[in-house]
């Protein structure tokens, strides 16, 4: 209609849209600091994605009416209203070889700063879209997404979103569901630590996630999700494909097992050499006797 000559659903015509030279209205145009802005954070971001990318860095969601969520750390807690739940950003430390704990991700504080102002929120929000769009192999179909948005005419507005517009970021998300385990960073509550270690409906995506994440291979995982999973009577331990399995190695079985069947081996141990001494002092009193 508008370049025929009438009016447009702005009530322009193609005379206001060419005037002073320009075929954009400079009005719908973002700024020039804000163009600089958002390039500068996408920069900024997509450099740290892709080394956080090579690092045991993830992010937890949990399924939640709670907007005002605290279970997490509110530096990166980003609630989706859409997906009804919480996302919480994370990076595992293994502090001890069978024990961990959920820490800030390196670098985090200095995205924040006003250099960049990237902040944690952004990050997992982004983040969230990416994996919400295509879980762990997202390029195509974030493409798609697009598509769909411009056709539809839904609004999209990178400029306003900044390093919080989908694919910016596109750290691994593990999908809990109602099992939260979210804590603080440095959270050393729990006697082994809180990781993500079911993901999706039956945990299904839990191989694709430890993949992902770059966790694949960790024994530090394994044991602290078999301890975490105990109290979970609808989660078996030993039915979740991991993509990797335990080492067969006397310490890894040691922190498998129990702290009964410790002590008993432990007792087997102490009354073993009890016994050996004994037959020992036996023998050489023995072998005195017969030399005498």
């Amino acid at each position: 209609m508008t370049f025929r000559g009438g009016k447009d659903g702005s009530k322009g015509t193609i005379l206001d849209y060419i005037a002073g030279g320009s075929f954009v209205a400079a009005s719908v145009l973002p700024s020039p600091k804000s163009i600089e802005s958002f390039y500068k954070a996408q920069m900024a971001s997509r450099t740290i994605n892709a080394k956080w990318r090579t690092r045991k860095v993830f992010i937890m969601f949990t399924q939640t009416s709670d907007e005002d969520d605290i279970s997490g750390p509110n530096q990166t807690k980003y609630y989706s209203k859409e997906d009804r739940g919480v996302y919480c950003l994370y990076q595992m430390d293994e502090w001890s070889r069978m024990k961990s704990k959920p820490v800030k991700p390196e670098g985090l504080d200095d995205l924040n700063g006003t250099q960049f102002g990237i902040s944690g929120s952004d990050i997992t929000k982004s983040s969230a879209k990416a994996f919400r769009a295509g879980a762990f192999n997202h390029t195509q179909e974030i493409l798609k997404e697009l598509e769909a948005a411009i056709v539809s005419k839904r609004k999209l507005d990178p400029f306003a979103e900044g390093a919080g517009w989908s694919d910016t970021w596109t750290i691994p998300v593990c999908d809990t569901g109602k099992y939260n385990w979210n804590v603080q960073y440095d959270d050393t509550t729990f006697r082994y630590g809180r990781l993500p270690c079911c993901c999706s409906v039956n945990c299904n995506d839990t191989k694709a996630f430890v993949k992902a994440a770059n966790i694949i291979g960790s024994q530090t995982f394994l044991r602290v999700c078999y301890e975490q999973l105990k109290p979970f009577a609808s989660i078996d331990f030993e039915m979740i494909d991991y993509g990797y399995t335990w080492k067969t190695t006397f310490l890894a079985e040691w922190m498998r097992w129990s702290d009964k069947k410790r002590a008993g081996v432990v007792i087997g141990i102490i009354v073993g050499g009890i016994v050996i001494l004994i037959l020992l002092a036996w023998l050489s009193h023995k072998c005195r006797g017969c030399c005498s």
